[in-house]
């Protein structure tokens, strides 16, 4: 029982969680803002730079998602940003990734639908051949063996998209949009 219990608990051993907040505390610490940022990108708005994003995926996937995320992100030098700035710079990238798990989210749905669609329309030809086919032999297994199997086939993906991968993509979008409850941004404390 020990055993499953600190399997249960082992988030607690790397981030200061409230239980009673239902909140995980996360500290970072860069050498400036930029490190986050993608570089080579000139933008209006920095963007984050993939070793950023991911860590920021992978924070949602350590963290229980019952947990709301408050992040302090602390930097020897500032670099020219204010504080402010950067939590804005934060929340319209965490926008842009919410947004575009929305895009994927819908585009899987409408895949979903067209493989049902494109099921349902084998089935319906199975059927009406079947209907027609009334004389049997090795060609009417095999026509019937094929259909069945397209049939299943694109039934089983649409399901696999629609609940599988889109419970997913939501629930990142909306971790995206709402897990992280506070952002605060600063120097580091000196030595």
């Amino acid at each position: 029982m020990r055993k499953k219990l600190e399997f249960l608990e082992i988030e607690k051993e790397f981030f200061d969680i409230d239980e009673e907040a239902r909140i995980a505390h996360i500290d970072l610490e860069y050498e400036k803002p930029g490190d986050m940022f993608d570089l080579n990108c000139k933008t209006k708005t920095p963007l984050f730079n993939d070793d950023f994003d991911d860590w920021i995926n992978s924070a949602f996937s350590m963290v229980p998602f019952k947990y709301g995320i408050e992040l302090d992100v602390r930097f020897k030098d500032m670099d020219g940003y204010e504080p402010a700035e950067l939590e804005q710079v934060f929340r319209k990238n965490l926008l842009l990734t919410a947004k575009q798990a929305s895009i994927k989210y819908v585009r899987k749905t409408w895949l979903a639908i067209s493989l049902i669609v494109i099921g349902l329309l084998f089935f319906v030809a199975m059927m009406l051949v079947g209907n027609l086919w009334r004389d049997g032999g090795i060609g009417h297994d095999i026509f019937f063996y094929i259909f069945d199997i397209f049939t299943t086939v694109l039934f089983w993906e649409a399901a696999g998209i629609l609940l599988v991968e889109n419970h997913e993509l939501g629930r990142a979008a909306k971790g995206f949009r709402e897990r992280f409850k506070k952002i605060t941004f600063g120097l580091t404390e000196s030595e």
